[in-house]
């Protein structure tokens, strides 16, 4: 006999992800939506079933990291890939970049196509795990109180040397990152 919890996990279905062959087109997206460029935000242009929201309302919800979803025919799709389709009329061929390092900010000039390499260069805030009590890109902490500088390029760690401070550290390592990496926006 089953425990009622792994029947429940059974019947309920997870959101579906979209094939390629299924995404929505630009003219469902724009048939559904209207982009608001002023706020980044879509725009419900028609009511769903009764939990939908108004016309005119903004469309979708935040999701757990903080990413507007919006649900087209069922499906959750990422609202910044959404507006990139309404907008271009193509979905992106690879991952959407917030230049500014903003997710909440979908505005399209904010926004670009770019390889995940490329979206990864523009990290803003440092990893949990690199001990940085200010949360600095690439200084961690190394042996005797002081602190070193790292920069990963094209999947290679360079090392950029050994300093006394976290910030001195860090200075060193966004000089490289601008000088290195190809998304760098800062």
């Amino acid at each position: 006999m089953q425990c009622a919890s792994q029947e429940s996990r059974r019947k309920s279905t997870p959101k579906r992800k979209a094939q390629p062959s299924e995404l929505p087109s630009a003219e469902r997206v724009r048939e559904l939506f209207d982009y608001d460029a002023n706020l980044g935000v879509l725009r419900c242009r028609v009511r769903g079933g009764n939990r939908s929201k108004a016309i005119g309302a903004i469309a979708g919800n935040r999701n757990a990291l903080g990413r507007r979803v919006v649900s087209i025919d069922g499906i959750q799709y990422l609202a910044y890939r959404v507006i990139w389709l309404h907008v271009t009329g193509a979905w992106p061929k690879h991952e959407i970049d917030h230049i500014d390092g903003d997710c909440t900010n979908d505005r399209f000039e904010n926004l670009r196509d770019v390889e995940g390499r490329v979206n990864h260069e523009n990290q803003r805030r440092g990893r949990i795990d690199n001990r940085s009590g200010k949360g600095l890109l690439g200084a961690y902490e190394s042996t005797g109180g002081r602190w070193r500088a790292q920069i990963v390029v094209a999947g290679k760690a360079k090392h950029l040397g050994c300093f006394a401070t976290e910030d001195e550290a860090h200075e060193a390592y966004v000089k490289a990152k601008r000088r290195l990496h190809v998304g760098c926006t800062i």
